[in-house]
């Protein structure tokens, strides 16, 4: 890195360090307004502290708390005040909130002159000024009455306790939490300067590297511009390239690119500087995985991102990528182009040749979907529950829907946009003397939905069917349909199993544009078990199954109705 560089991260880091130590001393500006007549030093100071947010800090003899003051001040800094307070014997000091009253100087000095066990240096008041300076600057504690830290007298070796360990502890506990938010801001705002000013990959290289949190390590601020081969990072680290290995505790951070393996506890975080496209290895992270370029494997415990090509990706939650040839996830997977997707919710391409998922499949252009809502554009094979593409060659699933009507939907529903077949049948047959069917899909294969009655013998029916149309003439079509019926004694109660199986070639005359009339014959197969409703055919043909526990009979009828197309 040029001196200039390293100028200008030293100036960032000092500019930060000072912004962090300008929130403590923010409400240094807070003003006081008081009027006080013949009142108690104490009930002034809780007055303050009211106003000022600050808390006081005294030892009961530094301070002769019923003395009384008088006094009054209008939108006056705190500071101007407390002389008037304290007077000339106390002085104060500011720590975070608190402010820490202590004797005057003056009155330190006399009170380590009548401390036994002080050396004749101090007993005869030839303190130093150097001594001087370092009681002035620093807290001394006679008697109990100060706040203060560790001093040490020059020539002495005299160590004096503090006696408010509770406050020294508040307020280093709260220094500690702003050196650590310095170094990570330091940390970012040094690699982000880094990788502004670093001008190109070509990197020297070097064998290894380690780093306890950058830029505190081996090769220190300046570890963005290297490649390594071994990269060792405590907690995290930030290298130019990585050509070997790279594990960090928590992140691992590269200007360029890895090849090799690079694990972390947290995050991986590749190619900030510039895109890098000759990316070979593996990333492994216990959250996330980020590259800005292409990676061949990736393996975290939430998130994988790659901005060009990938080979494999495996999450937890979600893996995104330009393109990748393998996608594996917990919650969902997002390409412009992937060979393969599954994931236990969703996955969306642009183009995919297979897509597995749990809950949705979304696509532009796909061979193969698998799941309980595919949606694709165009698509070769939908299997699922609900299955919608605006072209597609196959559809199986409960419900599908489809733009045109030159593929086939098998289904319960089959919805077809333009054109197929849309159709309410009313019809009448030799057995099932009045029913109600409906009809969707397209002329390929539809889906047949139906209702009916046996009148006669008071048998209730609900069946479903298939059926397909090939074309005669203008007016005329040939429908071949084989349709299921279970038959119930009472409505939609079933004691055993009745059912009758029908197969209709039937001829379709339709010269009007929404309705069109049919007939046919019907071939019947009835079946029914020995707890089944006993079907009675208008004649018999062929008795297939004569047993106490089943019968089957087989006889030729006929069917006919209207048909109603939308």
């Amino acid at each position: 890195m040029k001196r200039t560089d390293f100028e200008f991260c030293l100036k960032w880091s000092i500019l930060l360090w000072f912004v962090s130590l300008s929130v403590a001393g923010f409400s240094l500006q807070r003003n006081v307004t008081l009027a006080v007549n013949n009142s108690r030093v104490e009930d002034v100071l809780n007055l303050i502290s009211a106003q000022t947010a600050y808390r006081f800090s005294y030892a009961s003899t530094c301070i002769d708390k019923n003395r009384r003051v008088s006094f009054s001040v209008k939108n006056k800094p705190y500071a101007d005040v407390l002389p008037l307070v304290l007077g000339k014997k106390v002085r104060y000091k500011v720590s975070g909130e608190y402010i820490i009253l202590l004797p005057s100087v003056s009155e330190a000095k006399k009170d380590i002159a009548q401390k036994p066990g002080i050396p004749p240096l101090l007993h005869n008041n030839e303190i130093s000024e150097t001594s001087e300076r370092s009681i002035d600057n620093e807290t001394v504690n006679s008697c109990d009455t100060f706040f203060l830290k560790k001093i040490a007298v020059p020539d002495t070796g005299i160590s004096i306790d503090e006696c408010h360990r509770d406050i020294i502890s508040k307020n280093e506990e709260k220094m500690r939490t702003r050196i650590a938010t310095l170094i990570v801001a330091t940390t970012l705002s040094a690699a982000t300067i880094s990788a502004q000013t670093t001008d190109s990959a070509m990197l020297p290289n070097k064998f290894a590297q380690v780093t306890f949190i950058y830029p505190i390590g081996t090769d220190g601020i300046g570890s963005d511009q290297n490649a390594y081969n071994l990269s060792l990072n405590m907690i995290g680290g930030f290298t130019g390239e990585v050509n070997g290995f790279e594990v960090g505790s928590v992140f691992n951070i590269n200007n360029y690119g890895i090849s090799g393996v690079q694990a972390a506890g947290v995050f991986n975080l590749s190619g900030l500087k510039k895109r890098q496209d000759t990316n070979e290895g593996t990333q492994i992270a216990g959250v996330f995985n980020v590259v800005n370029g292409n990676m061949p494997v990736q393996i975290a415990g939430c998130y994988n991102s790659v901005l060009s090509d990938n080979i494999l990706q495996i999450s937890g939650v979600a893996n995104i990528a330009k393109t990748s040839k393998v996608q594996v996830s917990g919650v969902a997977n997002a390409a412009k182009r992937s060979k393969a997707q599954i994931a236990g919710v969703i996955n969306v391409a642009k183009t995919a040749k297979v897509q597995i998922a749990g809950a949705a499949n979304i696509v532009k252009e796909s061979p193969v979907q698998i799941g309980t809502v595919n949606i694709a554009n165009s698509s070769a094979t939908q299997i699922g529950v609900v299955n919608i593409s605006r072209r597609n060659k196959f559809q199986l699933g409960v419900v599908n829907v489809r733009d045109t009507a030159d593929g086939v939907s098998f289904g319960v529903l089959n919805f077809v946009m333009h054109g197929g077949v849309k159709e309410i049948e009313f019809a009448t047959s030799d057995y099932i003397q009045g029913g109600v069917s409906l009809r969707l899909g397209t002329r390929q294969l539809y889906s047949i939905l139906t209702f009916g009655s046996n009148f006669s013998e008071n048998y209730y029916s609900t069946g479903f069917g298939l059926g397909t149309k090939a074309m005669l003439s203008k007016c005329f079509d040939i429908d071949f349909e084989a349709v299921h019926h279970n038959l119930y004694g009472s409505f939609l109660e079933m004691s055993g199993y009745s059912g009758l199986v029908q197969f209709r070639p039937v001829l379709d005359f339709s010269c009007v544009k929404h309705l069109s009339l049919f007939a046919g014959p019907a071939f019947n197969l009835s079946l029914a078990n020995e707890a089944g409703e006993k079907i009675n055919p208008p004649y018999l043909i062929y008795k297939v199954v004569d047993k106490p526990t089943f019968q089957s009979d087989f006889w030729i009828g006929f069917t006919a109705g209207l048909r109603y197309k939308f």
